[in-house]
């Protein structure tokens, strides 16, 4: 699962396009890993005030 904003585009342009896949199953394992590390756990996002997803929805948690 993801937070925050994901876009297809994002994942094609820091993952996808920097990638060869061997397989349908080796693009879904590092696809889920660019979800779910990188994209969730590191990456900054400028909407959520420079803050990655994980951080931001527990640092502010749905009322």
């Amino acid at each position: 699962m993801f937070h925050g904003r994901f876009t297809a585009a994002r994942c094609e342009h820091e993952e996808v396009d920097l990638q060869d896949y061997l397989d349908l199953d080796d693009a879904q394992q590092h696809l889920d890993r660019f979800i779910g590390e990188l994209y969730n756990r590191e990456r900054l996002h400028s909407s959520l005030g420079s803050l990655p997803p994980v951080e931001f929805t527990a640092r502010y948690p749905s009322q």
